[in-house]
């Protein structure tokens, strides 16, 4: 139930970045609402339903972008798996921690999936990846605690309601 509750969140802030995020630029620039769900997941599930809600989270971002198909299928896993190893090191309970954290995960992403492009032969300055990558980790980071309280309710969520009212009428 958990599960599903967290898909159905996935893909309404899927909606959200492709549709009411082109309001919220910075710069030119949106934050990156579906990593920072990637690792709402990560630092919330089981290692194995945290990978399987980041590959949804990224085939869910390649349906909806502009970059190479597959890359965000591919590349979300790895980076639960990267916070899923960091978590083991660090506390990422603390908000400063995560926020860094997924500051620094925004940033090596943004490098990541633009020199794609740049291979591609789509490839635009240095400077201006500079500035895209740097503004999107900032802003990523900065509306991880709207991501947090929005999943909040979801991740609360500890058995079905059947079982609820099973005990309740017994």
């Amino acid at each position: 139930m958990k599960i599903k509750l967290f898909l159905i969140l996935i893909v309404l802030f899927a909606l959200a970045q492709a549709t009411l995020m082109g309001y919220l630029k910075v710069f030119g620039v949106m934050p990156d609402i579906l990593l920072a769900v990637v690792f709402v997941a990560a630092t919330s599930f089981s290692q194995k339903q945290a990978l399987f809600l980041s590959v949804c989270a990224g085939m869910i971002k390649d349906i909806l972008s502009v970059y190479p198909v597959g890359i965000h299928t591919f590349i979300f896993p790895l980076w639960c798996f990267i916070i899923i190893l960091l978590s083991r090191r660090i506390s990422l309970e603390q908000r400063l921690f995560s926020g860094l954290s997924v500051g620094v995960i925004t940033f090596c992403n943004g490098i990541i999936t633009h020199l794609i492009f740049f291979f591609d032969g789509n490839g635009i300055s240095l400077l201006v990846l500079l500035r895209i990558a740097v503004i999107e980790s900032l802003y990523t980071a900065m509306i991880l605690p709207a991501v947090l309280i929005a999943a909040g309710p979801v991740l609360r969520i500890h058995k079905p309601l059947d079982e609820e009212l099973k005990v309740e009428e017994a």
